[in-house]
């Protein structure tokens, strides 16, 4: 049985739930990783898309989707929050 897992953005406008199945997890220190996160690192979990159950908000969320390359930086429109 998995644990249901909770998470959103500061300002409490998003709200998601998930389930703690994950088919990857990597710790990744690439340049790329390191100007998306502003850390040394940053913690990639991979799971399906269908795993996360909006519970509100999902209007307030913007995606950046790389042109070229296959990674993705979700944020709160209000303040600018990282999500998932």
């Amino acid at each position: 049985m998995h644990n249901k897992i909770k998470g959103g953005c500061l300002c409490g406008g998003v709200v998601y739930s998930l389930r703690d199945d994950f088919k990857a997890f990597y710790q990744c220190h690439c340049r790329q990783c390191q100007q998306l996160t502003g850390t040394a690192f940053a913690s990639n979990f991979f799971t399906v898309s269908g795993n996360i159950i909006w519970e509100y908000g999902q209007q307030k969320v913007k995606q950046y989707e790389h042109p070229t390359r296959e990674f993705s930086k979700a944020f709160c429109r209000d303040r600018g929050d990282a999500l998932f």
